[in-house]
Order: C-alpha cells, then structure tokens, then sequence
C-alpha cells in the first residue's frame, strides 16, 4: 500500500508542478524558439503515458530504496 500511495503522490506532484511550469513559460519561453514546431494543443495520450510511466520509474527507481528500509536518507540523490 506504501507503494501505492508513493505512486499517486509522485504523480500529483509531477503533474501538478509541470502543469503550472508550462502554463507559465510557454508563450515567454518556448514560443519564440520553437514558435510553429509547438502543437496548438497538448497531445493528451502521449502526456498521459509519459506521466504513468515517470511516476513509475521514480517510484522504483528512487522511492523502493527509502520505502524497503524506512529510512528516506536511502532514496538516491
């Protein structure tokens, strides 16, 4: 359940603060770079399995190190 719950918080997270990043800096930032390589609209499946698939990795990755020995020192930095 621990696993879980890491899960969906690194996903809320994740989600949150790049959604709040890109609202803020697309047309300041990226726009006049990339001007017509960005797309009108957000490609949602793409985005949806790219954030399922982060969380996971983080999760594994970073999360099972400090969740199996209780300690959060141990997650990798």
């Amino acid at each position: 359940m621990k696993y879980l719950i890491y899960y969906v918080s690194t996903l809320v997270v994740c989600v949150a603060v790049d959604f709040i990043w890109l609202k803020l800096t697309t047309d300041r930032l990226y726009g006049p770079v990339m001007g017509d390589m960005l797309a009108a609209a957000p490609r949602l499946p793409a985005a949806v399995a790219f954030y399922l698939l982060y969380a996971a990795g983080v999760t594994i990755f970073v999360g099972s190190p400090a969740l199996r020995s209780g300690v959060w020192t141990q997650a990798p930095i």
